[in-house]
């Protein structure tokens, strides 16, 4: 029905372009060893396979625009409207472990203080005053979220793969368990 109602009246759906990146050169060889390096550590520590994690932070923006744009055909130009607010943004902590397990969500915003809104049970927030996260974020995260695994409060061994943020770095290995 919508696409009788765009053919008759002459307009067309536009989609955003997208680039995307060319994975390196050695790809399967530095995926093969890090395979090779998580089995090792795992035969090593003997830690369950829902102590072993993926972190990852993804940026959220509040005013999330659409990539279609209806317009006429033929148009040069065109214009979509928005909130205002779509450079505002907040930082996700999504977690999920070997065995499926999603851990609770962990959201930093660019404040200096915490709001006084209520928030639902099983979100952690944190600020930040570039709204990213530091060391301090990092130390509530693993003492809210990452302990919440099976067996994080015996202090089993785990193994939490992330990236190279410095804050990641800087935590103390006892914090982890």
């Amino acid at each position: 029905m919508v696409r009788k109602f765009v053919r008759r009246n002459g307009l067309c759906i536009h989609t955003k372009n997208t680039i995307a990146q060319n994975p390196p050169r050695e790809y399967e060889r530095l995926i093969i060893e890090f395979h090779k390096y998580v089995i090792n550590m795992r035969k090593k520590l003997c830690f369950d396979i829902g102590k072993l994690g993926n972190m990852e932070e993804v940026t959220w923006r509040f005013d999330v625009q659409s990539n279609k744009k209806m317009a006429v055909k033929g148009a040069k130009t065109i214009n979509i409207k928005t909130s205002g607010n779509e450079k505002r943004c907040y930082t996700v902590v999504l977690v999920c472990c070997a065995d499926g397990t999603k851990l609770p969500n962990f959201l930093i915003f660019k404040r200096k203080t915490l709001s006084k809104n209520v928030i639902p049970h099983g979100i952690y927030v944190h600020v930040h005053s570039k709204g990213w996260m530091d060391g301090e974020g990092m130390k509530l995260w693993l003492e809210k979220v990452w302990s919440t695994c099976p067996g994080g409060l015996l202090k089993k061994p785990s193994l939490l793969m992330c990236d190279q943020l410095e804050a990641h770095k800087r935590i103390n290995k006892k914090a982890c368990h």
